[in-house]
């Protein structure tokens, strides 16, 4: 026969140790239970109270901390909730430069430290920012904000006093969209704008002095469903062609075309799934044989193409892919980094996600920081990027803010390590693109 007082008792201890492991201070928990026994009436109450605090208090108290795996450190974090970051590159300056959500300024952050440093704010008649790249000419370190009706030239030279140069018109009007500095093998700098229509090309020296003319690369015209435009734009040089190539994703899917002359760009290839109807981000590997992107709707995973067939000239379109991967298809991935093997991504409902595409056609996950949103596309980490030179990473969360991130395995990143060239999107804006290769 069972014993009631000692079950009894048993029941109230396993229920304030249940209060105790969960953060309610041991003397409170364990006057719960000395309580409870002493009034039997008082059992309800409490028994109650503990399931309500168990059912509500901990999944809120969970979600509201980071979760990561044991292999990737939060080095620091700032509550600065933001859209969009980009890193310097330069070794000696270990900084990023942030978009907060209300799209009204471009924040200085220290990565080593994790502190705000200065700021730049946009001219009330500039519209909004939209995305931030990092780029340097004659001995200044730039940030170029793509606005709402143009382009924002800020130098962070001196990082603690971020001002602006020049503010460029481009003649459009809109409210999201992508650009993105390139270091051309020419030498030249390059800034490329995608806005939901054709991409433009803009000579940064140009723009630096305010005579800037955009050369355009519009979509196909073989495309279905009377769609146009591009969302995303990246830029990487391609060793085994000797190309600097173009890589867009929009309407159709992506396209990839020859900017080895800026000023007559040509269309190499196209990746046009069934299922996708406009492309969104699109990185190639650092050798540029497969594409890792993603598709502009909600929830579609990661897919990754590869573009051989296109220029062996087995085919003329790609149009499946070798594989595709997802941390939570309730998510939406908006931001990838590649460093073979690596692919570092911002989910906007899981925060910072880490896979491996060694062997493209078996996707795996490495690690995770969580944002504590997990199946909340609408907002989370919505961008990321990836020191080079010390494995930095920096993520922008639209709630948590800015976090610091370092991966055990990559404290830093040479594609030589990996028996690829060094090409990636971090540009090294004294000696270009690696047009060499490893040994």
């Amino acid at each position: 026969m069972v014993n009631r007082a000692r079950f009894r008792n048993t029941l109230f201890c396993t229920t304030a140790y249940k209060l105790y492991i969960v953060g309610i201070p041991k003397q409170v928990a364990f006057a719960v239970h000395t309580s409870a026994y002493r009034n039997r009436s008082a059992l309800l109450r409490h028994a109650a109270a503990a399931v309500v605090f168990l059912c509500f208090v901990i999944p809120v108290s969970s979600f509201g901390q980071n979760k990561s795996t044991r292999n990737l450190k939060i080095a620091h974090t700032l509550s600065l909730p933001s859209v969009a970051v980009d890193a310097d590159q330069a070794a000696e300056r270990p900084f990023a430069y942030v978009v907060p959500v209300e799209r009204d300024e471009v924040v200085v952050v220290s990565l080593e430290t994790g502190k705000r440093l200065s700021a730049w704010s946009v001219p009330t008649d500039a519209g909004r920012v939209l995305d931030v790249t990092v780029a340097h000419s004659a001995d200044r370190d730039l940030v170029v904000a793509l606005l709402s009706s143009g382009l924002a030239l800020v130098d962070v030279t001196d990082e603690a006093g971020a001002h602006l140069i020049r503010t460029v018109p481009d003649g459009e009007q809109s409210e999201k969209g992508s650009v993105f500095a390139y270091r051309h093998s020419t030498g030249s700098g390059i800034v490329a704008v995608a806005r939901g229509g054709t991409i433009r090309l803009y000579d940064l020296d140009a723009l630096l002095t305010g005579d800037a003319i955009g050369t355009a690369l519009s979509t196909p015209e073989q495309l279905e469903r009377g769609t146009s435009g591009f969302d995303t734009v990246f830029i990487e040089y391609h060793l085994p062609s000797a190309q600097d190539r173009l890589y867009g994703g929009g309407a159709g899917g992506y396209h990839v075309f020859d900017i080895t002359n800026p000023a007559a760009p040509g269309l190499l290839a196209s990746v046009n799934p069934a299922t996708v109807g406009r492309g969104q981000v699109a990185v190639p590997t650092p050798d540029g044989r497969y594409l890792v992107a993603t598709a502009e709707y909600e929830w579609s995973p990661v897919q990754v193409y590869d573009l051989e067939p296109i220029f062996s000239g087995t085919t003329g379109t790609v149009r499946t892919s070798e594989s595709a991967w997802t941390p939570n298809w309730k998510g939406f991935t908006r931001a990838i980094e590649v460093r073979w093997p690596l692919a570092f991504t911002a989910s906007s409902g899981d925060g910072l996600q880490v896979f491996n595409l060694r062997d493209p056609a078996n996707l795996f996950t490495v690690g995770f920081v969580e944002s504590g949103t997990s199946g909340d596309a609408g907002s989370g980490a919505f961008d990321l990027d990836f020191r080079n030179a010390d494995g930095r990473i920096v993520v922008a969360d639209t709630k948590s803010g800015v976090w610091v991130v370092q991966l055990d395995e990559m404290q830093f990143w040479d594609g030589h390590g990996y028996g690829m060239p060094n090409n990636s999107s971090a540009q090294d804006w004294e000696g270009g693109p690696d047009m060499i290769g490893p040994e």
